[in-house]
């Protein structure tokens, strides 16, 4: 008799239930692997480059909505400190999945009026930091 007669196959007999058991865990781990990170909120950051005007920025209105799924949705207006050098940022907590940004940018020009630029922006939000870029460039 072999190896597999006398000690292996007697021993998946007994073990059959627990055996199907466990690979029917396994199955749906992977399931719910795949499945949960598009339902669960998750941190994002989301970084506004403005380019090289960025001290001529006022204000940024934006709001957001996620395409495809639940519908979630918000928004946010940020005003930048005065003389602001770093990349302005907004957290907050969806699922990862894809987003549009509309956007609005208010800045002062040479002469200090007030002009709006609008954007759209289509992103993937993974749960790392993502750079929208809010001008042309040059």
């Amino acid at each position: 008799m072999s190896r597999w007669q006398t000690r292996i196959a007697p021993w998946l007999q007994r073990n059959r239930t627990w055996l199907s058991r466990a690979v029917l865990m396994v199955g749906v781990a992977l399931v719910a692997a795949q499945l949960l990170p598009g339902l669960i909120a998750s941190r994002q950051v989301v970084m506004f480059d403005f380019g090289h005007d960025r001290r001529r920025v006022k204000q940024l209105t934006f709001t957001w909505t996620r395409e495809g799924g639940d519908p979630i949705q918000g928004g946010a207006t940020l005003t930048p400190p005065l003389h602001h050098l770093e990349p302005l940022s907004h957290s907050f907590r969806v699922p990862d999945g894809l987003y549009r940004f509309e956007l609005t940018v208010e800045r002062t020009d040479a002469q200090g009026r007030s002009t709006n630029v609008d954007y759209v922006r289509r992103v993937a939000l993974e749960g790392h930091p993502t750079t929208l870029l809010l001008h042309d460039r040059h």
